[in-house]
């Protein structure tokens, strides 16, 4: 038990620290699954590209490709 609740710390540590470094960086941050659907948007993602974080979860971040561009590219990411 003590083990599980060590893991359980480890792993809290390191999605506090994985967050405060992504919502302070310039950059835009993004990770998605391995299915291609979006998990995770820094703030700074949504304001470089003019939406809001939820809106680009799932699959929702597809909308922001250029409509010529596209296809192409959810095909190659599927």
């Amino acid at each position: 038990i003590d083990a599980q609740r060590r893991a359980k710390e480890i792993l809290r540590e390191a999605q506090e620290t994985f967050k405060v470094i992504t919502e302070t960086i310039p950059q835009g941050i993004w990770r998605t699954n391995p299915d291609g659907s979006a998990d995770y948007f820094s703030q700074r993602f949504g304001e470089l590209v003019g939406y809001r974080v939820d809106e680009l979860l799932q699959w929702g971040w597809s909308e922001i490709i250029h409509p010529e561009d596209k296809p192409r590219v959810l095909e190659e990411w599927q």
